[in-house]
């Protein structure tokens, strides 16, 4: 599910409108009979069911999605460019589109079938949500080269998050397609880590450049994993919005008054900060670096099990604390109300960029933290490197997804392939 923000604030939301999948969907095109299966997720406008070929009993992903909730025209320009994208990405580290069908209630997209859940599945279903770095590596080394695939085309998901890559096994994992250094921690729901393969899906929220310097200024993506320049522009609760060269305009104005020198200062002043204002203009709204920060917010999360920008464990306690003194004697506030609040404080942090690895504060740890949980994630300064380029408030300055491929932590190989004819290591 994504989040897309409108900053037009007297625009009312369109209500959701469920799709209702029927039991057998026909392909106008080759006459091929799906029978809908068990229901595998929902969010947003659509729901994704299993859909089984009747003739084969080959299973797909069918994602349903109701024609009155894509009727206006913004919704369906959408959502036809969600199928053009999907449609004519064609890698192994993408979500694989088959065919799209239609009636007089639905849309239809017949997707390839990840039966592993996503990464958000595994991740949870590891000790204290976190994976080491063997692990995160050999994904990462899957998810890193869809991602540059898209951007080779000028293609920008913005909406990478763990929720969003898709899992699947190889077609041979029961055979010799096997790793000799893999252990029995390496695994998820029984299967090797070695045997899952990353697939990127979900294009509702992508968007294809028209050139690599074209920019898009749609707010949208889930607060977690969103980029600073993408909220640049938001009201954000009480935050100070005067401009940063503010206190230079009010020296300038000073001297103004005390000598005609002043006024050519003040001149000269305006000239330089209207100059500096056409300049930025130039990087107004958002482009390639936002999935690049959406992949650091990714890596981070998987390695020390919550994103970056979130509130620490104690610090959800201090305000879990706070809350409780607040409302003392008072009505309990609004759950919507609590999450939003949430969100904002997520974006501030967002546009500070500012965040710490585990062991980095370990010395703002009271003594009856010191057994806690994070002091024992140790991270390499490779890792680290890589997620503080990725990390970087200034998207200038922020890694490219090539280097990002290219970074010395990716190049390490952490699972030897066993050829076949050797045996498997007995864990």
């Amino acid at each position: 599910m994504h989040r897309q923000m409108s900053g037009n604030k007297g625009k009312a939301k369109q209500s959701r409108i469920e799709p209702v999948c029927p039991e057998k969907i026909v392909s106008q095109k080759t006459g091929t009979v799906y029978k809908r299966g068990e229901l595998l997720g929902k969010g947003g406008f659509a729901k994704v069911y299993e859909l089984i070929e009747q003739d084969t009993g080959r299973i797909y992903a069918g994602k349903v999605i109701a024609r009155k909730s894509v009727a206006r025209e913004r919704a369906m320009l959408k959502f036809q460019s969600e199928l053009r994208i999907h449609r004519s990405m064609q890698h192994p580290g993408i979500v694989r589109f088959y065919d799209q069908i239609e009636d007089e209630e639905n849309y239809y997209l017949i997707l390839e079938l990840c039966k592993q859940k996503t990464l958000f599945n595994l991740a949870r279903s590891k000790p204290d949500r976190r994976m080491s770095e063997r692990e995160a590596r050999f994904l990462y080394q899957q998810i890193v080269p869809a991602v540059k695939h898209l951007h080779d085309r000028r293609v920008i998901h913005r909406d990478l998050k763990l929720g969003n890559i898709f899992l699947t096994l190889k077609q041979d994992s029961l055979n010799e397609d096997k790793y000799k250094n893999a252990s029995s921690k390496d695994c998820y729901n029984g299967v090797n880590i070695t045997d899952i393969i990353c697939k990127m899906g979900d294009f509702g929220l992508a968007c294809q450049l028209k050139h690599n310097k074209e920019r898009r200024n749609t707010i949208c993506g889930t607060p977690n994993y969103i980029a600073p320049e993408v909220i640049s522009k938001l009201k954000i609760g009480d935050e100070d919005d005067s401009d940063e060269d503010s206190s230079d305009d009010s020296d300038t104005d000073e001297a103004d008054e005390q000598d005609s020198e002043g006024r050519n200062e003040k001149r000269k002043n305006k000239k330089n900060k209207n100059k500096k204002k056409k300049d930025n203009k130039n990087l107004e709204g958002h482009s390639f670096p936002v999935d690049v920060w959406a992949l650091g917010v990714i890596l981070f999360t998987l390695l020390v099990g919550y994103p970056p920008f979130d509130l620490t464990k104690k610090e959800k306690e201090r305000e879990k604390e706070k809350e409780k003194n607040k409302n003392k004697g008072k009505d309990k506030g609004n759950d919507e109300d609590k999450k939003n609040n949430e969100v904002l404080e997520t974006y501030k942090r967002i546009r500070k960029g500012v965040f710490f690895f585990p062991d980095e504060i370990l010395q703002e740890q009271d003594d009856e933290d010191e057994d806690s949980d994070d002091n024992k994630i140790v991270l390499s300064k490779e890792v680290k490197d890589l997620i503080r380029g990725m990390l970087r408030i200034n998207e200038i300055q922020r890694l490219t997804i090539d280097e990002v491929n290219e970074h010395k932590w990716m190049q390490i190989k952490d699972y030897e392939y066993q050829s076949e004819g050797e045996e498997s290591e007995e864990e």
